[in-house]
């Protein structure tokens, strides 16, 4: 029943996100995306406990993720949207839970 619900809500989200990796087509203006890109960078550097390679994948999902939600949603871009996301990528596994966890909270700060 309560399972159930969750496991076809979590197969359906990752249907779509799925979906929207095949049609992401990027229609960011290039300045937002070089601004996501240091942003990240500056923000998000190696922790004592985090290996470069770690890191980097952490700020390549971070990237990502911003990017695609930004495709999505209609929305000026700020920095603090780096500081939002950031905690997601330390305690959910897949970018998948990442976008989804994220746009759940802008949509209650929406």
């Amino acid at each position: 029943s309560e399972k159930l619900e969750e496991m076809t809500l979590v197969k359906r989200m990752a249907q779509e996100y799925v979906e929207l990796e095949r049609v992401w087509a990027l229609s960011l203006d290039a300045n937002v995306i070089r601004r996501v890109k240091h942003d990240v960078r500056r923000t998000h550097q190696p922790g004592a406990d985090q290996s470069r390679e770690a890191s980097a994948s952490s700020r390549a999902q971070m990237e990502q993720v911003l990017l695609r939600y930004l495709n999505y949603h209609p929305c000026e871009y700020d920095r603090g949207l780096v500081y939002l996301l950031g905690p997601f990528v330390h305690v959910y596994s897949t970018e998948r839970e990442v976008y989804y966890c994220f746009e759940a909270l802008l949509s209650r700060l929406d």
